[in-house]
């Protein structure tokens, strides 16, 4: 009997310090053929999972040569979670690959008016943000992201370069839901994983947005919601050093509401991304 208690103790220590590490643990689908990158969710009739703490669905695939990643919500303050906080999405694959990539990226913060809108209540900039509501339309441009390399070292790189690479990024607002999809290239380039399509290839991999204060811009009404723009044309490829103020925050805490007040009233607890996953690839 004492034997037995101390396997069963041993055993619920194993399966705490496994979930502790890499987050909880998914399966994804293996498909024939890739996806569209248009941050839709069309193609998303499998390998799809509820994630409570982010209240959000989380989707993984995978082809012979890339993995992809589907976030979506319907949470009212889902999409400025990432608009205005920015997300950093860190890989780490079982051949020892590790990078990270964050996004938006704003560069130009000087730019910028309270709340991180355009200052003259506008149309955004060339590669920042734009948002129209209840409308089948992208509603970034993502000319850049941010690459932060195993050694955590931080370039800028245009999306265009890195779709030259074999990554891909896309968000969406469709219907009443927010959707971010994400293609990474399985091999090759900086962003390959250095991986085969099977099962014995583990990805772990985090999403964490960034902090925001939810404070309305002085030149915003009331009514709408940030202006409409669009995926937009990419400029040409090529990397820069990050100029550090530039970037967006790294993720590293929770979405809450800062001391500003919306009409008077108290700034209410906002959505935060904070998900660690262990991802296995599906064989073909």
């Amino acid at each position: 009997m004492r034997f037995f208690r101390w396997s069963l103790f041993v055993a619920a220590i194993m399966i705490l310090v496994s979930s502790g590490c890499g987050g909880k643990a998914y399966n994804c689908v293996y498909r024939d053929s890739e996806i569209d990158i248009d941050g839709m969710a069309g193609e998303w009739n499998s390998g799809v999972y509820w994630d409570e703490n982010s209240s959000a669905r989380i989707g993984f695939q995978n082809d012979s040569d890339a993995l992809f990643l589907m976030l979506a919500s319907s949470e009212k303050d889902f999409p400025m979670a990432i608009l205005r906080g920015g997300l950093t999405v860190n890989f780490e694959s079982s051949s020892g690959r590790k990078f990270g990539v964050r996004f938006p990226f704003h560069n130009g913060p000087d730019q910028r008016g309270e709340g991180g809108m355009p200052p003259d209540g506008g149309m955004p900039a060339q590669g920042e943000i734009g948002m129209e509501r209840g409308a089948n339309i992208p509603i970034l441009s993502l000319d850049e992201i941010l690459f932060i390399d195993s050694d955590g070292h931080e370039s800028i790189i245009t999306l265009e370069s890195a779709q030259t690479e074999g990554f891909d990024l896309a968000m969406n607002k469709s219907d009443d839901d927010f959707i971010l999809e994400m293609k990474i290239p399985l091999t090759g380039g900086d962003f390959g994983l250095e991986l085969t399509a099977d099962s014995t290839s583990i990805v772990e991999l985090s999403m964490k947005s960034g902090e925001v204060e939810m404070e309305r811009p002085k030149n915003e009404n009331t009514s709408g919601g940030p202006p409409s723009g669009g995926r937009g044309g990419m400029s040409g490829g090529g990397r820069r050093p990050s100029g550090g103020s530039g970037g967006m925050p790294s993720g590293g805490g929770g979405m809450r509401g800062g001391s500003g007040a919306v009409g008077g009233m108290p700034s209410p607890e906002m959505t935060k991304i904070d998900v660690d996953m262990k991802i296995s690839l599906a064989a073909g």
